[in-house]
């Protein structure tokens, strides 16, 4: 890239009318590992040498206090180039330095795959149980947080750089659906964060501590000697010293009756460690395939499911990846897509751009997004994530309405239902009744009428 430090104005004046013959003459290439240069300048990169006047930048770095009067200013002309940051990243100095400094440490592509494969539990919980794993569609699977998180791993987003993603989501979410993002409208994140984080602690610290960690480990690493303690380690509080050799030679349902015992023992384990547990030991009932979600769902609850899921990639993932017709490659392809710096971006726009816009005159966004009622945005330098936009208020309450009312005819159907057994129940017992024997000899014959 090539790089050139320029005021406010001189940044302005190279968007409205490209760069000056001073700033191409200042420009040099960019070899540091810094992004810092004198402050209150802007650090404008391109991404070959501005040979000419038409040559448009592709990132600036500005301090983080300056990004906010920055996008006003581009945006308040009738002429700007709105969404800027489609065409231009804005970031601050310390997201761009981050990005500099990204360990290219080797990261388990399985550990990969099965964290973009939680979307799949999530998109099940999003929808209330109406979309199943099976119907999930790639579009649908962008636009979980699991999956960016995925995406952010491929990357090599550090773990602070990840606790500040799913900050940034949240507020993307919350903005692009008109909606506080603390209000249960993403139930499926807070049961999704605890397996996401503890997968997270097994990549930054080089010795896993918690059981569940090293059962992950085990797994990676193919030791079964410490799979094996792992699991009754984690088991112990179900009173379940049940080794996996054991389990591995019972029948199918011998295994899945130590699964509903352990749905049903009590335990002095945290929610977390429950669930992990529940969850491996239903991925052992039928190795290599998912088949058993919804009643890990129903009876273990959402975090097992995830859990399930997870456990279940990491040890079969061929059989996994290639389950609902490569659904899971499908997955596992798009979270490795991951963005430079070095190119123009390709996201709608970034997250402090969509803050401004957002509270502006969001309808005036909806011609300018790459897909119909879908945004994309920049979280972070190089990590894009999807989102529902562009539905109209009297959409929303129109599906609010049909929703309520879909609630309505479902209980009316039970009800009538349950009328209609008890009047058959009532028919039933009036015909049961003991009625007086007619000789049939003696009846009258019926007349026939013409």
């Amino acid at each position: 890239m090539w790089m050139a430090s320029l005021g406010k104005r001189e940044f302005l004046e190279t968007i409205a009318g490209g760069p000056s013959a001073e700033s191409i003459t200042a420009v040099s290439e960019f070899s540091s590992k810094r992004f810092h240069g004198p402050q209150g300048r802007i650090a404008t990169f391109w991404r070959d040498h501005p040979e000419d006047h038409h040559s448009f930048p592709i990132l600036a770095v500005v301090e983080k206090s300056q990004i906010r009067d920055l996008l006003a200013a581009l945006n308040s002309s009738p002429k700007a180039l709105s969404p800027f940051t489609a065409f231009c990243r804005i970031v601050d100095y310390g997201q761009a330095e981050a990005y500099l400094n990204r360990v290219g440490s080797p990261r388990s592509d399985a550990l990969i795959n099965a964290v973009g494969l939680l979307s799949l539990v999530e998109v099940q919980l999003l929808s209330e149980g109406q979309i199943k794993a099976r119907q999930v569609s790639p579009a649908a699977a962008k636009r979980t947080m699991s999956f960016v998180w995925g995406r952010g791993l491929a990357s090599g987003l550090s773990l602070m750089e990840l606790e500040e993603l799913t900050s940034r989501w949240l507020e993307a979410y919350s903005l692009c659906n008109s909606l506080n993002a603390n209000e249960n409208n993403t139930p499926s994140v807070h049961y999704a964060l605890p397996v996401l984080t503890t997968v997270c602690g097994l990549i930054e610290n080089e010795l896993p501590f918690r059981p569940i960690q090293r059962l992950i480990a085990a797994i990676i690493n193919s030791d079964g000697q410490a799979k094996d303690s792992a699991w009754r380690e984690s088991s112990g509080d179900f009173a379940m010293n049940i080794s996996l050799q054991t389990i591995e030679s019972a029948s199918r349902e011998e295994r899945g009756a130590y699964l509903q015992r352990m749905f049903r023992e009590e335990h002095r384990l945290g929610g977390s460690e429950q669930g992990a547990a529940q969850g491996f030991l239903a991925t052992q009932v039928a190795p290599g395939s998912l088949e058993h979600l919804d009643i890990v769902l129903s009876q273990g609850g959402p975090e097992a499911a995830f859990w399930y899921v997870l456990f279940a990639a990491l040890q079969k993932p061929h059989a996994i990846l290639n389950a609902f017709g490569g659904l899971g490659r499908r997955i596992a392809r798009d979270v490795r897509d991951c963005e430079t710096i070095e190119q123009s971006p390709r996201a709608d726009m970034g997250l402090d751009e969509l803050r401004l816009l957002a509270r502006a005159n969001s309808d005036g966004l909806l011609s300018k997004v790459g897909h119909s009622n879908e945004i994309e945005i920049e979280l972070l330098p190089g990590v894009s994530a999807t989102f529902r936009f562009g539905r109209s208020a009297a959409a929303k309450a129109g599906s609010i309405e049909q929703r309520a009312l879909r609630v309505r005819n479902d209980r009316l159907g039970s009800d009538l239902r349950q009328i209609h057994f008890l009047i058959e129940k009532a028919l039933a017992e009036v015909e049961s009744t003991a009625e007086p024997d007619i000789d049939p000899k003696t009846k009258r014959p019926r007349r026939a009428r013409y």
